[in-house]
C-alpha cells in the first residue's frame, strides 16, 4: 500500500499536480512512513523532471508546476524533517537579493535542492543583508545562495558579500549566486564562491561546495 502511495506521489510531482502531491504525502505520513523516505522519493521524481527538462520534453512552466507540487508535500514534511536535520547532506539558506521580487527560478532551485537531500531555509524575495545574516547566525548553514533576476540588482549581490564580511560570517559559509542576470564572470566581481546557471547545476555545485 505504501509503495502505491509513493508511486502516486512521484506521479503527482512529475505531472505537476500540487493537490495530489499534498494528499499522497499526508496519507504516507498517516501510515507512519519515514519523512526521509518520502523526501527521497520526491527527489527521485524531481530527477525525472530534470531529465525531461534536459531532453527538452519539459519547459520552465513544467518545472514550476513540478516544484509547486513538491513544495505542497514539503510544507507538510518540513516540521518533521527539520527535527531530524542531521539526516540531510547539508543545510542551505536561500533568498532573492534585496530589491528583486522574482521568485520562480528560486523556487525551482529550492525544490531541486530539497529533492537532492539538502535542508533548505527559504527566506523568500527581496531579502535584506540583515535577514541573511540573522539566518546564518541562527541556522548555521554551510551554503548561502542568493539570486538576481534583473541586472540592476547585481550590485546587491556584491553588497551582500560585503555585509557578510562586516558581520564576520563570510568565512563560515560558501556563497552561491545565480539568476537570469548573473553569469560566471560575476563570481569574482561579487566575491562569491560559485555560480549556478540553473536548478540542475545548482544541485551539483552545492554538493561540490560541501565536499560531496
Amino acid at each position: 500500500m505504501a509503495e502505491n502511495l509513493m508511486n502516486r506521489l512521484e506521479e503527482a510531482i512529475i505531472d505537476g499536480e500540487p493537490d495530489d502531491a499534498k494528499k499522497a504525502t499526508q496519507e504516507l505520513l498517516d501510515k507512519n512512513t519515514k519523512p526521509t523516505d518520502i523526501i527521497k522519493r520526491m527527489g527521485k521524481a524531481m530527477d525525472v523532471v530534470g531529465k525531461k527538462y534536459e531532453d527538452k520534453e519539459y519547459f520552465v512552466p513544467d518545472l514550476v508546476m513540478s516544484a509547486e507540487a513538491m513544495n505542497e508535500g514539503l510544507n507538510i514534511l518540513l516540521p518533521k524533517l527539520e527535527s531530524g536535520a542531521s539526516e540531510f547532506i547539508g543545510k542551505i539558506v536561500m533568498g532573492v537579493c534585496q530589491g528583486d521580487v522574482h521568485d520562480i527560478g528560486k523556487n525551482i532551485v529550492v525544490a531541486m535542492l530539497r529533492g537532492a537531500g539538502f535542508l533548505v531555509i527559504d527566506l523568500g524575495i527581496d531579502v535584506s543583508p540583515q535577514k541573511f545574516i540573522e539566518a546564518i547566525n541562527k541556522e548555521k548553514p554551510q551554503i548561502v545562495g542568493s539570486s538576481s533576476y534583473i541586472s540592476t540588482t547585481i550590485d546587491e549581490l556584491k553588497k551582500l558579500n560585503e555585509e557578510f564580511k562586516k558581520a564576520s560570517v563570510r568565512k563560515q559559509i560558501k556563497y552561491l549566486i545565480g539568476g537570469a542576470s548573473v553569469y560566471p564572470k560575476h563570481v569574482q566581481e561579487v566575491g562569491a564562491d560559485a555560480f549556478a546557471n540553473d536548478a540542475l547545476e545548482a544541485v551539483e555545485v552545492a554538493k561540490k561546495l560541501i565536499g560531496g
